[in-house]
């Protein structure tokens, strides 16, 4: 899904200095995509396997994909909005994977 949006929006990287090289498009970070989703699902599925401690497990799912936006923006391989986009597409993704899930296991 990340390939296919950035074909699309083809949007360019950040031209400021890098402190890392890269290529390709820079809309919609894939890294915060990819993190939001995978770590938004293994923090549910932790949290329907415990009674204590549901916060904090998505607390600290939370900071790390939120650390992992930020450092893509340190890096200057991505702009704010990039990191932004990526966090709202992880999170559609999640929702659509949750919502499956759920309609599978009713049945």
């Amino acid at each position: 899904m990340n390939e296919m949006i950035k074909e699309i929006v083809k949007r360019e990287r950040p031209d400021f200095d890098r402190l890392t090289d890269i290529s390709g498009y820079s809309f919609p970070s894939g890294h915060t995509m990819n993190s939001t989703a995978v770590y938004g699902l293994i923090a549910y599925l932790i949290s329907t396997r415990i009674k204590k401690g549901k916060r904090v497990v998505f607390a600290v799912s939370s900071i790390l994909c939120l650390l992992i936006g930020l450092s893509r923006i340190y890096l200057g391989v991505h702009y704010l909005t990039d990191v932004l986009a990526g966090f709202a597409v992880g999170l559609c993704w999640l929702m659509f994977i949750l919502t499956i899930s759920e309609k599978v296991r009713q049945k």
